[in-house]
């Protein structure tokens, strides 16, 4: 098969499985749960026949994970099935926020705020720039680091760092951290995260909005811990600083416009969730594609009823084979890593916890900390967080909500990933700035980022003691 109808195969059975996961938000009709499983079964075989190494790899946990359940379970292929939809359930989860991601890429929008914040001073360019990243992660997750990133490399250039090679490097060290930290951090409280998604479905009892304050908290934190770190780190003697070109549009014309998109998806959410009765992974699956559509919509509304229409159903034609077929590693790894989720639940005795617990008498403080630890360490090794919260996650499900400290350890899990994100050579955002500054990963994310990484984990430990403190 070439690569093109390898794309349009993909592309097509991606597709299925979209519609058939909305429609399914409204209908039980049995049918629907056997074609979206075959479909996926179907997607699995196409995306293997160009895999990579990592692929391979989380295909070989789910088939040697597979064959433990029908060795070991009386009546596996419920089991079996459930995991099946929950992996396509999450395959669609990703693809719709690609597609509010495909509206952002020409957004103007986007383009003004980013522009806007790489041109502040010195003093303020770090904390605007993180802060931006945080906010802009909420719609393109990884997508911001090669948005603001590639804006910095433009921006930032020889000449305007007076000639000095040295001052060069040290703006794009400090602003491409700034990027990648903002980003990490939204997985603490974003209900846009995969992350918040997984531990949501695997802790028995916790909803977003009692994590949410907590998981702001925790954001907060370590967006204000970077920031101090870089002030400590890089101070600048006065006078010796040189500005960046200035932003062509100001604060309200370059800011405003980006919160109110921010603002319409979280009005929009919440609306069709209670309007509808959905939960709000649920509502987010419904609700991106129709806010991306609209989005698009008003970028090309200068060109008048007719043609706007048209050129909104011409990037939607698109989406199946750009964002859905373009996504195709990244779409297998999420549904592996939930499937694996959903055979562990099944297989992981329900007792687990408690008698490891019992067997080593530690509190719950002390596993939160020790589960943080793991899920960043690992991640060190090349083994993904969000296997490891899956991993770790699953053995939570069978338990009681009932006394479970479940915000205390959602944030551990979530604050461990958070560090794994950040500090990891082989993690997703340090891979990107490697790419845009010619840097290698590990020194992007142990040499660069290192320091952070370590007082961050610190920072953790003690939140993790507060929250510990004062849950009832």
């Amino acid at each position: 098969m070439n690569l093109r109808l390898h794309r349009m195969a993909v592309a097509t059975v991606l597709t299925v499985i979209v519609v058939t996961t909305l429609v399914m938000l409204f209908s039980d009709w049995v049918g629907l749960r056997y074609l979206i499983g075959v479909a996926y079964v179907v997607f699995v075989a196409l995306a293997m026949m160009v895999a990579n190494r990592r692929d391979f790899y989380f295909v070989g946990a789910v088939l040697a994970l597979s064959a433990l359940v029908v060795v070991l379970k009386d009546d596996p292929w419920p089991i079996l099935a459930k995991a099946i939809l929950l992996a396509a359930y999450f395959s669609t989860f990703l693809l719709a926020l690609n597609m509010l991601r495909d509206a952002a890429r020409t957004s103007v929008a986007v383009r003004r705020c980013g522009n806007y914040v790489i041109a502040q001073p010195p003093g303020r360019r770090y904390a605007a720039l993180t802060a931006a990243a945080h906010l802009f992660a909420l719609i393109l997750n990884y997508g911001v680091v090669n948005l603001l990133g590639t804006m910095i490399k433009r921006s930032n250039t020889l000449a305007s760092s007076g000639g000095d090679m040295r001052r060069y490097k040290i703006r794009e060290q400090r602003m491409m951290l700034a990027v990648m930290r903002g980003q990490c951090t939204m997985v603490g409280w974003s209900p846009l995260s995969i992350l918040i998604v997984l531990t949501l479905s695997l802790i028995p009892g916790l909803t977003w909005g009692t994590l949410a304050p907590a998981g702001i908290a925790f954001s907060l934190l370590f967006l204000t811990l970077g920031w101090l770190m870089d002030r400590l780190q890089w101070r600048t003697p006065p006078g010796v600083a040189l500005r960046m070109p200035a932003a062509k549009y100001g604060f309200a014309a370059s800011v405003l416009p980006m919160l109110a998109v921010l603002l319409g998806i979280m009005v929009l959410v919440v609306g069709a969730g209670r309007l509808l009765r959905l939960t709000t992974v649920d509502s987010i699956m419904l609700t991106m594609p129709l806010f991306a559509m609209l989005w698009i919509a008003v970028q090309f509304r200068h060109l008048g009823p007719r043609l706007m229409t048209a050129m909104v159903g011409r990037r939607v034609a698109q989406w199946p084979m750009g964002e859905f077929a373009s996504s195709r590693s990244e779409t297998l790894i999420l549904s592996n890593a939930a499937y694996i989720g959903a055979v562990l639940a099944a297989l992981v005795p329900e007792d687990a916890i408690e008698t490891l617990i019992a067997r080593f008498d530690l509190p719950w403080l002390g596993i939160a900390i020790v589960i943080a630890f793991i899920i960043a360490a690992v991640g060190q090794i090349g083994i993904n967080s969000l296997v490891m919260l899956t991993l770790i996650g699953s053995s939570l499900h069978h338990m009681s909500a009932d006394g479970l400290p479940s915000v205390l350890l959602a944030i551990a899990l979530l604050g461990g990933s958070a560090l794994s994100i950040a500090s990891s050579p082989y993690g997703t955002p340090v891979v990107l700035v490697g790419g845009l500054t010619g840097e290698t990963p590990e020194k992007i994310g142990r040499v660069w980022n290192g320091p952070f990484t370590i007082a961050a984990f610190g920072v953790l430990c003690l939140y993790l003691a507060a929250l510990d403190w004062w849950r009832p």
